[in-house]
């Protein structure tokens, strides 16, 4: 078994900007000198939720000040990037990080949030990704790309910069088994009782059992992970109550800001209530944690 850390990087309004960035630094290189596996980070715009847009910058950063560590972009939203420019981005930060980088795919937020607030249009989101993946996982492994598609269109273009890792890093695919199986990814699930995770992973190694592109996770067997948070107290109503206070906090910044005190979405679609987080997370009081020790 392996642990990771999962973060939004999320917006505090307790101390500047430039200190929580340095302080997220610190963090990531206590994470690197306990063991950890692998730093994954999301994408997320215009929102508080992600103080970290540009997973290049930040995770070039971080491995300056860690050593072991793996570090990841969980996920990349392909529809706003371009995937050339991804491909380079990929492949400088994976011979900066010595070879330590892993590649996440997604569509991005419901209903193409993103996009659309970007003024694009969210009915190409879907196409937009599939050929973006297409064009990333191409460029990724070859000298001179050639693409003819609906969107992008490259004619002998020279891939001047190649990942050290060969043929290409481990890619992940998180939230739906049935297409990371196919796609010969590594797995991330996003929680759920154990009845639920157990079906979930038998779907996802029946796909992938089935795939001619297990080449993509980068390992022998593709690593299959679940999302877990782990709140702990010196009792148990003051985990609870840290529970509640971060639970309440991390759901409210799924909103993106608007004029006028508006936001969008008007309404966050999971109710932040810690009773749903404590169906799914382990809430540890100080005795608790003592006796498992």
């Amino acid at each position: 078994m392996r642990f990771g850390i999962f973060d939004h990087v999320e917006r505090r309004t307790d101390v500047p900007l430039s200190l929580q960035y340095a302080q997220r630094l610190e963090y990531a290189h206590a994470a690197d000198e306990a063991g950890f596996f692998c730093y994954h980070v999301a994408e997320h715009h215009n929102s508080p939720l992600c103080l970290a847009p540009n997973q290049a910058v930040y995770l070039a950063a971080v491995a300056q000040h860690t050593q072991n560590i793996r570090l990841s972009a969980l996920v990349y939203v392909l529809p706003l990037h371009h995937p050339v420019r991804l491909i380079e981005e990929i492949s400088m930060l994976d011979q900066i990080s010595g070879g330590r980088f892993e590649v996440g795919v997604g569509r991005g937020t419901d209903g193409a949030q993103e996009l659309r607030m970007w003024g694009g249009d969210a009915e190409e989101n879907n196409a937009r990704f599939d050929e973006s993946l297409d064009v990333l996982v191409k460029g990724l492994q070859c000298e001179f790309l050639m693409h003819d598609g609906p969107y992008y269109q490259f004619k002998d273009l020279w891939m001047a910069l190649r990942p050290l890792q060969q043929p290409l890093p481990p890619m992940w695919w998180p939230g739906n088994a049935d297409h990371a199986g196919a796609w010969g990814m590594n797995f991330l699930a996003g929680g759920g009782t154990a009845t639920d995770l157990r079906a979930t992973m038998q779907r996802f190694q029946g796909a992938y059992a089935a795939s001619d592109k297990k080449y993509l996770a980068g390992r022998e067997e593709p690593l299959r992970g679940v999302v877990k948070r782990v709140f702990i107290g010196s009792s148990q109503e003051a985990a609870e109550s840290r529970a509640r206070t971060a639970w309440e906090s991390y759901r409210s910044h799924f909103a993106k800001p608007l004029p006028n005190g508006r936001s969008d979405p008007e309404e966050i679609p999971i109710p932040a209530k810690v009773e749903r987080l404590c169906r799914y997370c382990r809430i540890a009081s100080g005795r608790d944690s003592r006796e498992r020790a």
